[in-house]
This record gives C-alpha cells, structure tokens and sequence, in this order.
C-alpha cells in the first residue's frame, strides 16, 4: 500500500494526498515551514516542526543571514526518497534551494542522525544562495560546520588533508566513500574559518 503524505502548515491543519491544495500553499506562506510526513508519522509533527524552527533560529544568527521560509517532505520508504531527490539509499538528507527532503524519522531516529541531518539540511536552505559559485565542498562542509561539531572536526587537519572534488560527493561509490568525502569537506572548511577567513569567502 501507497503510503500517504501529510502537510501539516500551521497549527490546526494538516492535508493528506499526492499534492498540496491551494489552501495548503496559502496556509505554508504565511506559516513559513511547510511539512508533508507520511501519515504513520503525524504524530511526530509538533516535535519536528520545534526542531525546523530552532535550527533556523540559531543557524540564520550564528551566519548572519535572514531566516527563510522551507519546505520539508519526509518519506515513508527509501524508494520514495530516491525517486523524489535521485540520491542513493544511504544519503539521509538532500536540499533544493528551498525544498528539503528526508528519509523517515524512525530510520534517523535509529542510525543517532535526526538532529544533525534536520541542521545539516536547514543549513543549505540559509547559507547555499550566498555560495552558489563555490565548489561543491565549500557548500557541503559549510552545512556540516553549522549544523554542528563532529568527529571530523574535531580531529585537527593533518597537512595531507585533501578538499573532495564534485564528483567524491555528488557520486560516492560507497556509503563509506561518501562518509569521507563529507568528512573531508568539513574538515576543509574548519580549517579555513581556523586560519581567519569568513564562511563568505571561503573556496573564493
């Protein structure tokens, strides 16, 4: 069976079906944070929509940036998250401008990823428009920067550390490749804001 899809825009309503109403659109501008969540997941609506907001909150202040209003689809089954962004399986997270998309909230909930994968995305929607002419690690390690601190981060940057290319990251050929391609890319970008350069200018 087809799994349904909830929006929830505001407080009092949530649509159900393959596309939003436009009383659903009305209802997302002025609320800002559209979520469409697979029906057995509705009950995870008020704690999500906490998360989205805070995240915004602290990320648009920690960069300087305005907030901005997004629009969160979370998938019932790994299928539908690859039909809808085309990344593979073990991406959990992916961001078009203003469209974030996510594999279901149990499976993050599981693998310890849900907070830092929300961020990670929320990061993308604030920062990506001033980093448009970047390479692509500059993009990926800036989301990974401010959705917080991780292990590759923390570990220094030995003098071999390489920035992954566009194609380490757009085209992993493992789960464990594209672990170290983003890794790496975090990496790059801490060493940089280390040394004194603005996110802004980073990969200039």
């Amino acid at each position: 069976m087809r799994s349904r899809l909830c929006l929830a825009a505001g407080a009092a309503a949530v649509w159900c079906g393959a596309a939003i109403s436009a009383v659903a659109a009305a209802a997302l501008a002025r609320d800002e944070i559209g979520l469409a969540l697979p029906a057995e997941e509705s009950s995870e609506r008020p704690a999500l929509l906490d998360l989205l907001r805070r995240s915004r909150e602290e990320i648009a202040r920690a960069a300087g940036v305005p907030p901005r209003a997004m629009r969160v689809t979370v998938h019932p089954t790994v299928e539908s998250f690859g039909q809808a962004t085309g990344q593979s399986w073990y991406s959990a997270g992916a961001t078009r401008r203003s469209d974030i998309h996510l594999l279901s909230i149990a499976v993050l909930r599981r693998n310890g990823q849900l907070e830092r994968v929300v961020r990670h995305e929320v990061a993308h929607v604030l920062i990506d428009r001033s980093l448009d002419d970047r390479p692509l690690w500059v993009r990926e390690g800036m989301a990974g920067y401010f959705a917080g601190p991780s292990e590759a981060t923390n570990q220094g940057f030995p003098v071999s550390l390489r920035c992954p290319s566009n194609d380490e990251l757009r085209r992993p050929s493992s789960r464990e490749a594209q672990r170290d391609a983003y890794a790496r890319a975090e990496a790059c970008v801490a060493r940089e804001i280390a040394s004194g350069v603005l996110w802004r200018d980073i990969g200039r």
